[in-house]
């Protein structure tokens, strides 16, 4: 079998994206990518290199 028919068979089995289903798996699939994005990208706070003019001791705070 080419492998268009295959790809399109299994197309064809995929949930449709305005199906309760296909909203579920593209939502689960987003929170997955954001999740390992911000694992990435994701820096200690505070870092242990001091901030230009910090004062020796000084505390940081976060909103």
């Amino acid at each position: 079998m080419p492998s268009s028919v295959d790809a399109g068979f299994l197309l064809a089995r995929l949930p449709s994206l305005t199906s309760p289903l296909g909203v579920a798996c593209v939502t689960v699939l987003v929170f997955i990518a954001l999740y390992v994005i911000e694992k990435l990208l994701n820096v200690p706070y505070p870092p242990d290199i001091p901030l230009i003019r910090e004062p020796k001791g000084a505390r940081r705070f976060s909103l």
